[in-house]
């Protein structure tokens, strides 16, 4: 820009309007100082002085550093909600499974254990809880709990009170 004045060179700068960081920011990945300038009729100098003088590239990094943000959280929340989801589910399937195991014969207790057991290691998964070790105290547990139930039901079989 030979022969400019230090006035005219300064009145040429001015013409980049505010909004030029908006416009770059809304470029996305495509983005280049080139096209602002182009965009609004002013030298790629100028908006280049303009871009270091207002720090566009930290704002951009911030700019993404704020949408991850955003996106990370909207994901953890979206997975809390299916995990609430999930757990409502399971207790259905535990609940469920508990009432068949008290009023059915043997082979569908069995049945029910099996749901009882795959429903609480899902359950364990869900909230983040170790799976193997617990699900073999489970195992016990559910076990000692459904021979009770069928000796009961057994019991009241043969005694008339089934």
């Amino acid at each position: 820009m030979r022969g400019w004045s230090l006035v005219g060179m300064m009145v040429y700068q001015m013409r980049l309007p505010p909004e030029a960081f908006a416009y770059y920011l809304s470029m996305g990945p495509d983005r280049s100082y080139t096209a602002v300038a182009n965009h609004f009729s002013v030298s790629k100098q100028t908006v280049v002085k303009r871009a270091t003088h207002d720090g566009w590239q930290a704002k951009i990094r911030a700019h993404h550093d704020a949408v991850e943000q955003e996106t990370a959280d909207e994901a953890l929340e979206s997975i809390a909600r299916m995990n609430k989801r999930h757990l409502q589910e399971l207790r259905l399937i535990q609940s469920k499974a508990l009432q068949v195991l008290i009023s059915m014969p043997i082979g569908t207790a069995r049945d029910a254990v099996l749901a009882i057991m795959a429903s609480l290691k899902m359950e364990r998964l869900i909230r983040g809880e170790p799976t193997s070790r617990s699900v073999i105290d489970m195992s016990v547990e559910t076990h000692k709990i459904a021979v009770n139930a069928m000796i009961e039901a057994d019991y009241d079989d043969r005694n008339g009170h089934g």
